[in-house]
C-alpha cells in the first residue's frame, strides 16, 4: 500500500510537471528559461521498495534536474542542498554575480562528493578538502534559518 501511494504521488507530480512545461512552451518562454527540479528526501526509501529492513546511505537519493542548462552531465557523487545555488549560478552563466552561496558548484573543482548532515556529521567522502568548509557552511545556514535572516518585517 505504501509503495502504491508513493507511486501515485510520483505520477501526479510527473503529470503536473508536464503540464507546467507545456504551458511555458505555449507562452513562448521555455527556450529562454532555466528550470530547476529538485526533490526533497524520498518519502519512500529504496530499502522499503526492495523489502530490506536496514537503510543504506544510497536509499534516500534526491533528484536534481536542470532543463535548458546548456550542458548535460550525470553527477553520481553526493552533494548537499548548499551546492544547488552555486551550481545554478554557473548554469545560468552569472559568473559576475557577487554572491555565489556557501556551497560549491558541481561544475567546478574541487568536485563535491560529500554533504553535511549537521555541523558534525558528513556523508560521502569525508576526506575531501571541502569537508571543513561544509561544516562551517552548515553552521551559517543553520543560523540563517534559526534567526530568520530573510524575514523582513
Amino acid at each position: 500500500q505504501e509503495v502504491r501511494n508513493y507511486l501515485e504521488t510520483v505520477h501526479y507530480f510527473d503529470n503536473s510537471l508536464g503540464k507546467f512545461i507545456e504551458s511555458i512552451k505555449k507562452m513562448g518562454i521555455y527556450d529562454n528559461s532555466v528550470i530547476a527540479i529538485l526533490s526533497d528526501h524520498n518519502e519512500l526509501d529504496l530499502n522499503k521498495v526492495e523489502g530490506r529492513a536496514e537503510k543504506q546511505a544510497g536509499d534516500s537519493d534526491c533528484a536534481f534536474v536542470v532543463l535548458n542548462a546548456g550542458t548535460t552531465i550525470e553527477y553520481k557523487d553526493i552533494i548537499g542542498q548548499i551546492d544547488v545555488y552555486p551550481t545554478l549560478i554557473d548554469v545560468m552563466g552569472a559568473n559576475d554575480y557577487s554572491w555565489k552561496g556557501v556551497g560549491n558548484s558541481i561544475l567546478r573543482t574541487p568536485k563535491v562528493a560529500s554533504a553535511a548532515i549537521n555541523s558534525e556529521k558528513i556523508v560521502g567522502n569525508v576526506n575531501l578538502s571541502l569537508v571543513k568548509k561544509q561544516r562551517k557552511a552548515w553552521k551559517i545556514c543553520d543560523k540563517i534559518i534559526r534567526y530568520r535572516y530573510f524575514n523582513i518585517n
